[in-house]
């Protein structure tokens, strides 16, 4: 890029950015695990439950570190964007 400035993709290039729920499916367990089970809304034929879980989110990030710009694959068409951008075109306030 511009500026001797090196541009490194990495999908690891993330920020966490909280968290949201994700539905999984879990084994009940055999037959006396499903007839003991403290859910009764469940038939004893039915062998997985659905369960709610809580995972991270990420989002893309741009880090810069001495001479390099390590940011996400997604973003690297906004880096060029700003790369090629003349003075002409910032528009200050």
């Amino acid at each position: 890029m511009n500026f001797g400035t090196r541009v490194i993709t990495s999908n690891f290039a993330v920020v966490l950015d909280g968290t949201e729920d994700k539905e999984i499916q879990v084994e009940r367990g055999g037959f006396w695990a499903r007839l003991f089970d403290p859910d009764p809304t469940l038939p004893l034929w039915q062998k997985t439950k659905t369960e709610v879980v809580q995972v991270p989110h990420y989002q893309p990030a741009i880090y810069k570190a001495m001479d390099k710009i390590i940011c996400h694959p997604s973003l690297v068409e906004q880096i060029r964007m700003a790369a090629t951008q003349k003075p002409s075109d910032v528009f200050r306030w």
